[in-house]
């Protein structure tokens, strides 16, 4: 590792590929994944650092190693959910050798289980549906207190469950989940029943911010969703800006995170729902990135090299202020082929998650793997 190194990013996907993107012209990265066959990897941004699997106790072991030889302190910055609680429970070790403020020192594994944030954002007065926690087949006459639908989906992320099953399924009564729990208990046994918030999928909105741990908010970004894949309960197929919700959402995020004592990297997902014109909580995202941090740096406000000079590792970026969607284009072009889209209006450009013509191998080898794969099947 380079001694002028500012941020180590963690992960091989698509969402480490937009960090190192957003980073690539000002300041050294170091990429560290075991997915070596991920979009990340084939950028021809960042330093490649090849690790042990990065929810394992052999990676922080050989973090620390790395870490021993470091003159400065670089960022880490993760891109995977279940790499953010392993090194939360390593941050007195990890903190002597890089600078670990984006991963909360708190609370994490509630802030990432839906019950978790069900409970926090509760005791904060927050806007947040009901739900109910389902553990085994007996708990589900405890759903009758629900009003239906509602969105059925696991407390936390398993891997096996993904594999499986959808990210989340909308059910309109109790015999629907009856009958989907029967199949889910024996993969995931923990999951939760949330009230349906009107609305759709352009009715989702994000607030992304970095909490200093002086508890001092350092940069945030407001943007929306356009469409998501599969419609109604999956991911980010494709987004934009929302200045116009910043100063409410922003209100609404700050509030929250002072009456939990949170602190770190924070994505918080809302929905607004146009019958009780209200906004409530969907989830958080803490102590990582997801898709949404690309589109921030696309629009004009790269968070994250804000976030580096804050720590003194970037140069200060100049805002600036341009109309983009990005876009994740298979799930973008499966959600429109559903209908289900809106104008996103005149003078956008458009920016995909792979392909860029300054750093085309991404897709290319994305291509060429699904490509192998058809003719093996064949």
């Amino acid at each position: 590792m380079a001694n002028n190194t500012a941020f180590v990013v963690i992960g091989g996907g698509l969402n480490a590929l937009g960090v190192i993107r957003s980073l690539a012209n000002s300041c050294h990265v170091v990429l560290a994944t075991h997915q070596v066959d991920g979009p990340a990897w084939r950028s021809r941004y960042a330093h490649k650092w090849q690790t042990r699997k990065t929810n394992s106790i052999e990676f922080i072991e050989q973090l620390i190693a790395l870490g021993t030889h470091n003159v400065t302190k670089p960022i880490l910055l993760p891109t995977e959910e279940l790499c953010v609680t392993l090194l939360s429970q390593h941050l007195e070790e990890l903190k002597k050798y890089f600078i670990v403020d984006l991963i909360p020192s708190q609370d994490v594994e509630r802030l990432q289980s839906k019950q978790g944030i069900q409970e926090l954002a509760e005791q904060a007065n927050s806007p947040i549906p009901r739900s109910i926690t389902i553990e085994s087949l007996s708990d589900l006459a405890s759903l009758e207190q629900l009003e239906f639908p509602c969105i059925f989906k696991p407390l936390k992320q398993n891997p096996e469950y993904g594999r499986r099953f959808k990210k989340g399924y909308k059910v309109n009564s109790l015999g629907e989940i009856s009958e989907l729990y029967k199949e889910i208990h024996s993969v995931n046994p923990e999951m939760i029943a949330q009230e349906w918030i009107n609305g759709g999928d352009s009715d989702i909105y994000f607030y992304l911010c970095f909490i200093a741990r002086s508890g001092e908010e350092v940069t945030s970004f407001c943007g929306r969703k356009l469409r998501s894949w599969p419609v109604g309960v999956g991911g980010t197929a494709s987004c934009t800006a929302s200045p116009e919700r910043h100063e409410e959402l922003q209100k609404l995020t700050i509030e929250f995170c002072e009456k939990t004592g949170f602190t770190g990297l924070i994505g918080m997902e809302y929905k607004w729902d146009p019958i009780k014109k209200q906004f409530y909580i969907i989830e958080p995202t803490v102590g990582r990135t997801d898709f949404q941090h690309e589109v921030a740096t696309l629009s004009g406000v790269n968070f994250l090299q804000e976030i580096g000079y804050f720590f003194g590792k970037c140069t200060k970026p100049e805002r600036y202020s341009k109309k983009v969607v990005w876009r994740e284009s298979y799930a973008d072009k499966m959600a429109l082929s559903t209908g289900n889209f809106i104008e996103e209006g005149k003078g956008y450009s458009y920016f995909d998650a792979l392909f860029r013509i300054s750093d085309p191998m991404p897709l290319i080898s994305t291509i060429t793997k699904k490509i192998g794969r058809k003719l093996k099947l064949s």
